[in-house]
């Protein structure tokens, strides 16, 4: 099933289903819209209503949604939410949300954080988060999500884990932090998921986590303070840095041990596995900053 299979059925779902969209809202980087930002669309939608946001790029700091359930999903192209100051302030704050809570298809960049989960669940999908200092985070007692298919590139923490119960991370692509994921307190799963060229790949400090089926590679230290996850494998990515045929950088050749039919656990891991990977020569690994020089 691709990923914009997916992405039309969760649409179908979510504007037919019993919980319909009441309204829904289309914000577009030019202003035209039904509403002129983000923000003021979050403001006027309550639970059940859903926000489109055409591609393009915003500058909008410190979104918050608070007590209510929406869905926002992406619409002709990637919408970029880009920080006004370089590492500081929240890219989006989901506070006191439900499951009916998505987010679908967005990218957050150079923020303090890119993706705030407080006390709250809801599911965070196919989502960016590129060159923040935290890349996501999820505090609260209560909170629960469930983050998939998600790139996070270049951050300082990849995803940390403040508090909370049941957060479950599955088949994302962490790249280049100090910090891959941390759990200072909470409780966590992640599965299915690449950690490549961190510093630290795993960091357990509090809280319990659970680690199966993740690629650990080119990291300093794979785990520090987690046990080894069931089934954790630790091959050459192979990312489809140089062979072409690839719509993304972090695309895997059609050799990487992350296709189910190359590990043995036998699942697909990290985010993009919609499509069949590169073809020809299989790359090796080079430095993040090799890689960034050819593609910024």
């Amino acid at each position: 099933m691709t990923r914009y299979t997916i992405f039309a059925l969760l649409a179908m779902f979510l504007l037919h289903g019993a919980a319909a969209a009441q309204t829904t809202f289309v914000v577009k980087a030019d202003g035209s819209g039904d509403v002129p930002t983000i923000q003021a669309a979050i403001d006027s939608a309550e639970t059940g209503d859903g926000i489109f946001v055409w591609g393009g790029y915003y500058n909008e700091d410190d979104l918050v949604v608070d007590g209510k359930d929406i869905y926002f999903q992406y619409q002709n192209g990637t919408p970029v939410i880009i920080s006004s100051s370089y590492r500081q302030g929240t890219g989006i704050t989901f506070r006191n949300v439900g499951m009916g809570t998505t987010l679908l298809g967005f990218e957050f960049r150079e923020f303090g954080k890119g993706i705030s989960i407080e006390s709250g669940a809801g599911m965070y999908w196919y989502c960016n988060v590129i060159d923040c200092e935290t890349g996501i985070e999820v505090s609260g007692i209560s909170s629960s999500p469930s983050i998939m298919f998600s790139l996070v590139d270049s951050c300082g923490t990849g995803i940390s884990i403040l508090e909370g119960s049941g957060t479950a991370v599955r088949n994302m692509t962490i790249v280049g932090a100090d910090t891959g994921v941390q759990n200072l307190g909470g409780s966590f799963t992640l599965i299915r998921s690449i950690i490549n060229g961190c510093t630290t790949g795993a960091l357990c400090l509090g809280g319990t986590t659970s680690l199966s089926c993740n690629n650990f590679y080119l990291n300093f230290e794979n785990y520090s303070g987690c046990a080894s996850g069931v089934d954790d494998f630790y091959g050459l990515t192979r990312f489809c840095y140089a062979a072409g045929g690839s719509p993304d950088l972090y695309y895997l050749h059609v050799d990487s041990p992350c296709w189910a039919e190359n590990n043995a656990c036998g699942v697909d891991v990290g985010a993009f596995t919609e499509s069949p990977g590169c073809t020809g020569t299989a790359v090796e690994e080079t430095s993040w900053g090799a890689i960034k020089k050819m593609y910024r």
